[in-house]
């Protein structure tokens, strides 16, 4: 496969994981701020609140490609300038790229996208997300540098 093929391939990957991760991520996080509320959560409205979220894909996706892009694009620039280990450098740009959106569009335009989000732990949680994103995009796209 070209590189650039999976470079997309990855990309693609790369959204759709992060962007089901994030998904359960968040209305976890929601879910734990109620449980400290003393609200009761059983298992099943858990498990429905969390199928029902992922509706949000289609609107969470493209912000995590958009992400993607720009922290994937500086990575290799870190490694080139800096060094160290491609896949960790994608995991911190995974994460990194998240979480600074979400701060900044905060910031700019006083909303928290995501609601999950509006704690640490939920915004933690959904850089973690970014990180599991950035190590797929590593783990795709450097079968392409082995295969030459």
């Amino acid at each position: 496969m070209p590189n650039f093929l999976r470079n997309v391939v990855g990309l693609v990957a790369a959204t759709l994981t992060t962007s089901v991760a994030g998904s359960v991520f968040s209305t976890q996080s929601v879910i734990s701020s109620l449980r400290s509320l003393d609200v009761e959560v059983p298992l099943a409205t858990r498990l429905s609140m969390t199928v029902d979220d992922l509706a949000i894909l289609p609107s969470m996706a493209p912000l995590v490609a958009i992400c993607f892009v720009v922290g994937f694009i500086v990575a290799p620039l870190c490694i080139r300038y800096i060094g160290g280990n491609r896949t960790a450098w994608h995991v911190v740009a995974g994460a990194v790229a998240l979480i600074t959106t979400l701060l900044i569009m905060k910031a700019v335009l006083l909303i928290t996208a995501i609601a999950g989000t509006r704690s640490v732990f939920g915004l933690l949680s959904f850089g973690l997300a970014g990180a599991i994103g950035g190590w797929v995009y590593a783990k795709i796209t450097t079968q392409a540098r082995l295969e030459k």
